[in-house]
């Protein structure tokens, strides 16, 4: 469904009427008990305060207060919305590189059409497709909980490597699959009969880091948001403000004013100061599940049908079929994961655990041989599998096996510095079959 909030600025009866997007409902419980606020006030002064001789003239607090809130809530909206647009450059920006570093391999390797060929430029599309998607997986954190390795673009060896290198920081799991991205890009004198140009390279790599500069400005600003004094202040006064207003409609000779007026004076200044907040609070995470929140997931996936589009240009329909069903998996686990709530283990399936295409990562081996983190979690998962089948056997055989798998795991780390230098390029991993 389509949560995108859509208006004509000149239609005056549906922007007073349209509920989809509108504060309305978060702000509508609080001019309500606003409203009850108001007997409560006239109940206690009739009864209590004037019996007594205990009136309080709050007429000063009203015009004095009046100004500090105004003044606070206009610049509370503004700080938002400028960090909500900031926000929106920055995507359009990761987004704008993603299609770049795409359109320019295709376009510096027009006239290159072997089969090596083609899978470097398939290659390079698909992790490029895999970064968007765990970039957004990334910052819709807070609001679905599912940490970035857990995206359902990236393959069980992706997520492996993630896993052992960055655990549950969500934020560098990006910079290793760029890292990726870059050894892909590095690899074309393997598969091109020309190799690139140095300027053309360059190119390339400029565009990654301009998708990493968006990247990190994007965590910058959400890291550092807007200091706490400001809207503990913000939002002491606002309330502080709005639940005195009944008190001071009853104070001294306006003791006797009429309900209906004050209560419709009493609903639309709690309207307007606490929905102000209300718009602040949704603005300040503009990747949740809000319908005034940025639609990054179908942005992204207008990214993907670009690239494709490409890919099929050069290469025909066999890649870009390739691609096509990558997207399309990607979707369906998006769809069918769009309302879980993840917990510690952030469980969700993969896309090689989704019927994937073992043609479109073929070429993943590249990758997996210059890269000794990919080694290291195919040793791992290795000695992983040995554990599992020793717990299989005979209850003699269990302790025995488990207890040589597991030393074998512990020596792993001290032994695999030494043993890096003497692995050769024809080193295979066991990457899963999609």
């Amino acid at each position: 469904m389509d949560r995108r909030v859509e208006f004509q600025t000149s239609d005056h009866f549906s922007i007073l009427t349209q509920l989809h997007g509108s504060v309305w409902g978060h702000v509508l419980p609080f001019c309500i008990l606003n409203i009850g606020n108001i007997f409560l006030a006239s109940y206690v002064k009739r009864n209590y305060l004037n019996q007594y001789g205990l009136g309080i003239s709050l007429s000063a607090f009203q015009s004095s207060l009046s100004i500090v809130i105004a003044f606070l809530s206009v610049t509370r909206v503004r700080i938002a919305f400028d960090q909500f647009v900031k926000h929106r450059a920055a995507i359009q920006q990761m987004a704008r590189a993603s299609r770049n570093i795409v359109f320019y391999s295709v376009a510096f390797t027009r006239k290159e059409h072997s089969e090596k060929a083609k899978q470097w430029r398939l290659n390079v599309a698909r992790e490029t497709m895999a970064l968007l998607r765990l970039a957004v997986t990334a910052l819709q954190f807070q609001s679905t909980g599912r940490q970035a390795r857990m995206s359902p673009a990236l393959t069980n060896e992706e997520r492996t490597v993630l896993l052992q290198n960055t655990g549950n920081d969500n934020e560098r799991a990006a910079y290793v699959i760029t890292m990726f991205l870059q050894t892909i890009i590095a690899s074309h004198d393997e598969h091109l009969s020309k190799p690139l140009h140095e300027n053309f390279l360059l190119n390339l790599y400029s565009y990654v880091n301009e998708y990493i500069k968006a990247y990190n400005d994007i965590h910058q600003m959400l890291d550092t948001g807007l200091p706490f004094p400001v809207v503990q202040m913000t939002r002491t006064i606002v309330f502080l403000y709005v639940f005195a207003l009944p008190w001071i409609l009853y104070d001294g000779e306006h003791a006797e004013v009429n309900f209906v007026s004050s209560m419709i004076y009493c609903f639309f200044v709690t309207y307007a100061f606490i929905g102000l907040e209300l718009v602040s609070i949704e603005m300040d995470d503009p990747f949740g599940d809000d319908q005034n929140d940025l639609d990054i997931l179908s942005l992204y996936e207008k990214v993907f049908k670009d690239i494709i589009m490409c890919i099929e240009d050069i290469d025909g329909n066999d890649n870009a079929y390739l691609l096509k069903k990558y997207s399309n998996v990607v979707k369906k686990l998006d769809e069918s994961t769009r309302n879980l709530k993840f917990g510690k283990d952030n469980s969700s399936r993969s896309f090689d655990e989704e019927g994937g295409s073992t043609p479109l990562l073929s070429g993943m081996k590249s990758v997996e041989k210059k890269s000794h983190l990919f080694r290291r979690a195919s040793n791992e998962d290795t000695i992983c599998e040995n554990t599992k089948r020793g717990l299989r056997q005979s209850s003699d055989s269990v302790y025995i096996d488990a207890y040589g798998s597991m030393s074998s795991l512990i020596s792993f780390g001290g032994q695999s510095s030494n043993n890096s230098s003497n692995e050769s390029d024809t080193h295979s991993t066991s990457s899963s079959a999609v």
